[in-house]
């Protein structure tokens, strides 16, 4: 070598040190990077052309036990349905239903893209001789109604579907906390940020229309529009204690969006766990009398860390064992800790309760034995 750093060894011919034998190409390759930006423009020129679909799982289930959530975006008009389901074998018929919907409002889906998940692309066969890519469910009902499927090589993302989840989760997660509501009602949020989004303007459609105009004709009407999770108080109807003294005459529920098929609001009844739709109602859409974060944050952790049942709505101020947290942050690391027990710093003397600084703040001077 011309370096001399070692003997007894000389190059002779291409001295390239890369290569691109067999071994090399096969042992050494990488997994190309996936496009963030489509290399062509996208070809759908009307709703329906075009189709994405994608499944989510989530680690939590609703109250009505749903675990799935799937998606489908107009690449167009980028007009977005949402379905739940319990079980992913469901799939088959809830795309037979989507097909259906957007034929009811007057478009014919072309062609439907989807990555290869086992809800839209199986591999059966029990023996290595008969284990075929065979047809699926979602296959078939995709012929069925003559629409293209079409699946994206193996480890490439439906990315416009994806995009859909990352989007529409993220709203649903600051609905739910701002509102201070439990994790099974991810099912509504999620339902009623991808309404919003069909009802405003977006960068591909243009500030002049809306997805859901490109796809029904008509101008979103906001007048309905409320803060998801927001306190609803209902007047009874056929009330038989309407006149007797003392009793009220209306009961709370909670805003969690509207059904397809029937008019009003779609409330939740917290006590009975029950949804239906009133028109007779009043809305509280300010959240201040529920919003304590600190004590929030703690007791959601604590309840999903025993796999214990989540509340619908966390009072805040209803939660004398989560106390301890807040105490926690206003004591040394090495505190003892006595229940409600208070000492004075200037008499010594016990009392329950906990001492309030001039400043308003709350700290906890404590100590196990008395000072005499």
């Amino acid at each position: 070598m011309k370096s001399k750093a070692v003997g007894g060894f000389k190059v002779k011919g291409n001295k390239d040190a890369s290569c691109s034998c067999d071994a090399c190409s096969q042992a050494k390759i990488q997994r190309s990077a996936i496009p963030h930006v489509r290399g062509s423009p996208d070809p759908a020129t009307f709703v329906g052309h075009t189709v994405s679909v994608d499944t989510k799982t989530l680690p939590f289930a609703t109250i009505p036990g749903y675990k799935y959530a799937l998606c489908f975006v107009d690449h167009f008009s980028r007009y977005g349905m949402v379905f739940f389901m319990r079980k992913k074998s469901e799939t088959a018929d809830k795309v037979k239903e989507y097909i259906l919907e957007m034929r009811r409002l007057g478009h014919r889906v072309r062609r439907i893209q989807c990555d290869r998940g086992s809800e839209f692309y199986e591999q059966e066969g029990d023996t290595l001789g008969d284990r075929d890519r065979r047809e699926h469910a979602f296959g078939q009902m995709c012929r069925l109604y003559n629409v293209q499927r079409v699946l994206q090589p193996v480890e490439f993302k439906e990315k416009l579907a994806e995009a859909w989840f990352k989007e529409h989760f993220k709203a649903a997660s600051v609905m739910l906390w701002e509102a201070r509501l439990t994790p099974a009602l991810w099912d509504l949020a999620v339902a009623y940020s991808q309404l919003l989004f069909n009802m405003c303007p977006n960068s591909h459609v243009g500030d002049d229309t809306t997805p859901l105009t490109l796809v029904t004709g008509e101008v979103p009407q906001w007048h309905k529009i409320r803060v998801f999770g927001s306190q609803v108080f209902q007047h009874i109807p056929n009330n038989p204690y309407y006149k007797v003294p003392g009793v009220p005459k209306g009961q709370m529920l909670i805003f969690v969006g509207f059904e397809r098929d029937k008019g009003g609001w779609r409330c939740f009844d917290p006590e009975t766990r029950r949804f239906f739709s009133t028109g007779n109602c009043y809305f509280n859409e300010d959240f201040s009398h529920r919003i304590d974060a600190l004590r929030h944050h703690d007791r959601r952790r604590a309840l999903l860390k025993r796999n214990a049942e989540q509340p619908i709505i966390i009072d805040d101020f209803d939660d004398d064992s989560n106390a301890d947290a807040v105490r926690s942050l206003y004591l040394p690391a090495d505190a003892p800790y006595q229940e409600n027990e208070v000492v004075e710093p200037s008499t010594g003397r016990e009392h329950h309760g906990a001492a309030a600084d001039g400043g308003g703040c709350r700290r906890a001077f404590v100590s196990t034995t008395c000072p005499t």
